[in-house]
């Protein structure tokens, strides 16, 4: 497990909360257990059958990705999950998103847009271990990363 590669995958706080307690990265098309076709809703409109992760929690926090949650103590939240994943079980890409036409440069000092997302279709490959929370005054959004043009309003 050492040798697993880090990433981060960033989501939903109910999101997340199935995968720590299951254990389990559901893919587009998987069935749910009410019975519902799980669809994606990040990925521009594609229903790939695989998991997105990421080598930086700069793009897997991205509000795109990580959507804020207002708390009842007037804050807000993301969540990102740390996770290691097997080598070789993953394909290295390129932002798929569009962000760079719209002007956006490397997220990350440490790693190029060109290798920012990581995608798999091997079940049980992505395991998550952390659990990264980031919390603001509700009326003060974060400004320096984990913002994209589409986070923008």
């Amino acid at each position: 497990f050492k040798k697993w590669c880090v990433s981060f995958h960033g989501t939903k706080f109910d999101v997340a909360k199935n995968i720590v307690e299951t254990g389990d990265f559901l893919m587009p098309g998987d069935k749910l257990p009410d019975g519902i076709v799980l669809q994606s809703v990040n990925c521009a409109g594609r229903q790939d059958h695989k998991v997105y992760s990421s080598p930086t929690i700069n793009y897997a926090g991205l509000r795109f990705y990580a959507r804020p949650r207002e708390f009842p103590d007037r804050r807000s939240g993301q969540v990102v999950l740390q996770c290691r994943q097997k080598p070789d079980t993953f394909q290295i890409q390129g932002e798929t998103m569009g962000f760079r036409k719209n002007g956006q440069r490397d997220l990350c000092p440490h790693v190029s847009d060109r290798q920012v997302e990581w995608t798999t279709d091997a079940r049980k490959t992505l395991v998550a271990y952390g659990l990264m929370v980031r919390t603001w005054e509700k009326d003060q959004p974060p400004t320096k990363y984990f913002v994209s043009p589409v986070d923008r309003d």
